[in-house]
């Protein structure tokens, strides 16, 4: 499948087969909630995010002033 840029701002698909039309194509409608839950609902959970920075510490990515600073900020949000 490749894709060029047509006249006049159309889109044109082409295949092994040849031209693709799009409106032969299936509509794919979105889910009614997300299949995965969004990063910004994982991280306002403040223990895991204390979490990752603590192994991210221990693997010596923070270092002591920099994961004593974000658990200060952490704490602030309980």
């Amino acid at each position: 499948m490749s894709q060029q840029q047509g006249a006049r701002g159309t889109v044109i698909f082409v295949s092994q087969h040849g031209t693709v039309d799009v409106e032969w194509l299936p509509r794919v409608e979105r889910p009614a909630r997300p299949i995965v839950e969004p990063a910004a609902e994982r991280e306002a959970d403040p223990f895991v995010v204390l979490e990752k920075l603590a192994a991210l510490h221990a693997r010596g990515i923070l270092d002591d002033a920099e994961f004593a600073a974000m658990k200060v900020e952490l704490r602030a949000r309980i």
